[in-house]
């Protein structure tokens, strides 16, 4: 197997640093803090675990992830958020694989867990990310938020193992977690110039209220099926909002440089 190393972003993660670092020393002896502005002891609690932690300015995170790659001892790299921890299963998995072509990146199932209860149905359930790849070969896009791998003829292959993603302890963490992406999201649309549809602001927050609590079985889960499927209704809402915002601002912006003075 190719030696592997490990970047963790975080932000004020002292709650999830240490078991994600311990977990991660399942497939690396090189692991990375990158680190944004922590207050709280994120950062003293992953140098006791004896990471390498560098602490760097907000850009986004799909460069965050970047820096943390071109910091690393080895050219396999295995992404990770704060709140995810590698399985004994993916460990194994991985340790059974060899990796030959620089080209191949590799995806796997993403277990999410809500106030402490497994997530079984919902949006939840079809969690499939890419997370291990060769940066000789791939890099993360600049995107504000859901940032993808980007590389010349990738090949996407399917790892059978899981990641436990521990989404929020609670349902307010869940919510403020939720808009800080919704502002994201508005951003890289009005970057990628997307033509705002007043159609779908008024239908997608129902519509996608529907999908996760009735269409995907949501209400199975119980309380916790209830609660993600109205925090993402309530996304819905603000991330529409947030972007007529951007582009209204915008169009203020055109018409005053537009005014010509006598």
């Amino acid at each position: 197997m190719e030696k592997i190393s490990v970047i963790i972003i975080a932000k004020n993660e002292s709650g999830n640093i240490k078991d994600c670092i311990v977990a991660a020393k399942q497939i690396s002896d090189d692991i990375i803090v990158i680190d944004f502005g922590s207050t709280d002891d994120t950062v003293g609690l992953a140098r006791k675990e004896l990471a390498r932690v560098f602490s760097i300015g907000w850009k986004g995170y799909g460069h965050a992830r970047n820096a943390g790659a071109e910091l690393a001892r080895h050219d396999w790299i295995f992404s990770l958020d704060a709140d995810e921890r590698v399985t004994p299963g993916l460990a194994g998995a991985l340790s059974a694989k060899s990796f030959l072509l620089v080209n191949n990146v590799y995806r796997l199932h993403r277990i999410n867990y809500f106030g402490g209860k497994k997530i079984n149905y919902g949006s939840f359930a079809h969690d499939d990310i890419t997370r291990l790849y060769n940066r000789t070969h791939c890099k993360w896009d600049q995107s504000p938020v859901h940032e993808k791998l980007t590389g010349r003829n990738m090949q996407v292959i399917p790892l059978k193992a899981n990641l436990l993603h521990y989404a929020a302890k609670q349902e307010q963490h869940y919510l403020e977690k939720i808009t800080q992406y919704a502002a994201l999201w508005a951003v890289k649309y009005q970057q990628e110039g997307k033509t705002f549809i007043s159609a779908r602001r008024l239908l997608s927050p129902s519509f996608n209220f529907l999908k996760e609590y009735m269409f995907q079985l949501g209400f199975l889960d119980g309380p916790a099926g209830l609660s993600i499927a109205k925090i993402h209704f309530i996304y819905t809402i603000k991330k529409y909002r947030q972007l007529l915002a951007l582009l209204d601002e915008e169009k203020r912006r055109s018409a005053s440089h537009e005014l010509v003075i006598p």
